[in-house]
C-alpha cells in the first residue's frame, strides 16, 4: 500500500507540475522524476523501457493489478547501500525489481520540496510563474475546486 500510495502521489505532483490531472499522466509522472528526483531514477526508467518505463510497470501495475509488472519485491530498508528507491537487478535471471519503501519516501519528500520551493519560491529566489500557471490550470481542470475560496490568496478570488 505505501509503494501504491507514493507512486499514486508521484502521478499527481506530475499532474500539477505539468498542468494537466487529466491527460498524459504516464508523460507528467516521469517529467516529474527526471526533474526533480534524483537521476538514478531516470536511469531506472531507461532500464525499464521496453516493459514501459517506471510509469507501466510501477505505477499502473500497483494501481491495477496490485503488483508491479516484473518479478518483485517491495520491502523497507536495504541490506547494501543505495540510491535509488527503487533498484532493477537485470544480473540475475529472471530480472528482479525492488521498490524500498523508506528511501523512495525520502526521495519524494525532497523532491516535493524542490517543487514546492520553486512554486512559491523562497527567501532567496521568486515563485516560478511558469509552475504557478501550470498549478493554476491542474486546478482549474479538476471537476471540482479542492480549495474553499477563502482559504485563497486574496488575488487569486
Amino acid at each position: 500500500m505505501a509503494a501504491l500510495g507514493l507512486s499514486t502521489y508521484t502521478e499527481n505532483l506530475g499532474g500539477l507540475y505539468c498542468g494537466n490531472l487529466l491527460n498524459n499522466m504516464g508523460k507528467n509522472y516521469i517529467s516529474f522524476i527526471e526533474d526533480y528526483f534524483p537521476p538514478s531514477y531516470k536511469a531506472v526508467d531507461i532500464q525499464l523501457s521496453s516493459r514501459g518505463g517506471l510509469y507501466k510497470v510501477v505505477r499502473c501495475g500497483l494501481v491495477h493489478e496490485y503488483f508491479m509488472k516484473v518479478r518483485s519485491t517491495v520491502t523497507i530498508g536495504s541490506a547494501s547501500p543505495i540510491n535509488c528507491g527503487i533498484v532493477f537487478d537485470t544480473i540475475n535471471k529472471p530480472p528482479k525489481l525492488e521498490f524500498i519503501v523508506d528511501r523512495y519516501f525520502n526521495d519524494y519528500k525532497d523532491a516535493f520540496k524542490k517543487y514546492y520551493d520553486d512554486l512559491l519560491g523562497t527567501a532567496s529566489k521568486a515563485p516560478d510563474k511558469t509552475l504557478e500557471s501550470s498549478f493554476d490550470k491542474a486546478i482549474d481542470g479538476m471537476m471540482e475546486s479542492p480549495f474553499d475560496s477563502s482559504s485563497l490568496p486574496s488575488s487569486s478570488r
